[in-house]
Parts: C-alpha cells; structure tokens; sequence
C-alpha cells in the first residue's frame, strides 16, 4: 500500500522516524548516566573530591536528564492526542492514530 502525506512520508517511514528519535534519547540518557557513574568512581578512586570536581558536573548532568525526560514527556503527550486525533477520548484507527499507538506502547514498555 503506497500513501503519501503532505510531508511526503508514508506511515512507515513516521514510524521509523519516531523510533530513531526515541532511540537516540534513549541513548543518551543512557551515555549520561553511565558517565555519571564513571565520575563518581573516578573521584571514589582520588579521594572522594566529588564536592569540589564533580557536583557541578553532576548537576549539568542532572540538568540534561531532566531536559531529555521532559522533551520524552513532551512527546508522549503528543502521542497521546495523535493516538486520539478525530474520536474524542478514544483511541482511533486511521494509520496516524495506529502509529501514534504503536509508539506510545513502545515507550511505555506496553508491547
């Protein structure tokens, strides 16, 4: 089945689109928190300077965390009113609301 969107994407492609998006934050909340914990052992390691060298780290990390959880947040709300778009507070059908369906149970860990 071939469509095409004003966008030019086909609801595979969206599809697609959004789990590499999902992915990438995933990723770097992944990378962040892993860098975290190599900063805390290193300064575990040196003596436990943590309040001089890396509580300010910690918190640009902290800061980054939130930021990407909230943009997370922001984009399950999105989903949620495409899951929705054209049937009131009930999940649609229309391949726009299965997309937004399937990637919301994606990210909710709803397989």
């Amino acid at each position: 089945m071939s469509y095409k969107w004003w966008y030019g994407l086909s609801p595979d492609g969206i599809q697609n689109t959004l789990n590499r998006e999902i992915q990438i934050r995933d990723d770097r909340i992944e990378e962040l928190e892993a860098k975290l914990a190599k900063e805390i052992e290193i300064s575990n390691q040196r003596g436990n300077h943590i309040e001089f060298v890396l509580l300010p780290q910690m918190s640009d990390l902290q800061f980054q965390l939130k930021d990407l959880q909230a943009k997370l947040e922001e984009a399950v709300e999105s989903l949620e009113k495409l899951a929705r778009l054209g049937n009131g507070d009930l999940y649609g059908n229309s391949d726009g609301n299965m997309i937004a369906r399937i990637t919301l149970a994606e990210l909710k860990g709803d397989k």
